[in-house]
């Protein structure tokens, strides 16, 4: 500060070239720095409402995240609940028909015509096949999808133990792909299956000893560029003496 009227100033002094004198300039510290510190001013103000909005955004953020998490996790509590809810239909399904095919049996029982007794039978085998189908579905982890091979393994074992008689047990030969079906497309390809059988094990011959069914579960891609295009699935069931038939899901 000065001594005379105590006011602080930037003092700045240089040589006069060429002269024995020194020239001495002076200016007010305080109106000097006011712009400086104006802008300090300005740029803290900005820097704290930047920080604030920060903040702000980042605790909107924390709420918007644990909402979402509320959110996911009663959706995932009523999607296994939907889950079993679906699992135990297919199982009372499953068991009804189960039921159904009991009473046929019983009622196949009483029956002394042969011919009522064989529809009854082809009944009550078209049943377990529809069991065996929503029994394949509630053991799935995707409920919507069923492993057709593992089906159409189980219907082959019914029906070719019930439909052979001794001395006549066919040769069972498989080539099955492993492959998820819709349940839409899986109950009529176990119908199909199932009368292909019949009619093969009906057609297999007199000589037993030598008689075969060939069952063959097959994936054949798209041909064309179409990326919908899945391919298609051929169920084909033979034998020696009938015609092949193929069977398209």
């Amino acid at each position: 500060a000065s001594p005379l009227d105590g006011v602080r100033r930037l003092v700045g002094y240089r040589k006069v070239a060429g002269t024995p004198f020194i020239a001495v300039a002076a200016a007010d510290y305080g109106l000097l720095m006011r712009p400086f510190w104006r802008d300090m001013a300005v740029l803290a103000t900005v820097t704290i409402l930047a920080c604030l909005g920060s903040l702000a955004a980042a605790w909107r953020t924390r709420q918007l995240l644990r909402v979402q998490d509320h959110q996911s996790a009663a959706l995932h509590a009523a999607l296994e609940n939907n889950e079993f809810l679906l699992r135990e239909v297919h199982h009372r399904v499953k068991n009804n028909l189960q039921l159904i095919a009991s009473v046929v049996n019983l009622q196949m029982r009483q029956v002394s015509d042969p011919s009522a007794q064989r529809v009854l039978h082809s009944v009550q085998q078209r049943v377990l096949g529809l069991a065996s189908v929503h029994r394949a579905l509630y053991g799935e982890d995707r409920l919507a999808r069923v492993r057709a091979d593992r089906v159409i393994e189980e219907l082959l074992a019914r029906v070719t133990g019930i439909g052979a008689t001794p001395g006549r047990s066919p040769d069972l030969r498989r080539q099955l792909t492993p492959l998820a079906l819709d349940a839409d497309r899986m109950v009529p390809l176990s119908f199909l299956l199932h009368e292909a059988l019949t009619n093969a094990l009906k057609h297999l011959g007199g000589n037993s000893t030598r008689g075969w069914i060939a069952v063959d579960l097959l994936h054949e891609p798209g041909a064309g560029a179409d990326p919908d295009d899945h391919g298609s699935v051929v169920l084909r069931v033979r034998n020696p003496l009938a015609s092949a038939a193929a069977l398209e899901a």
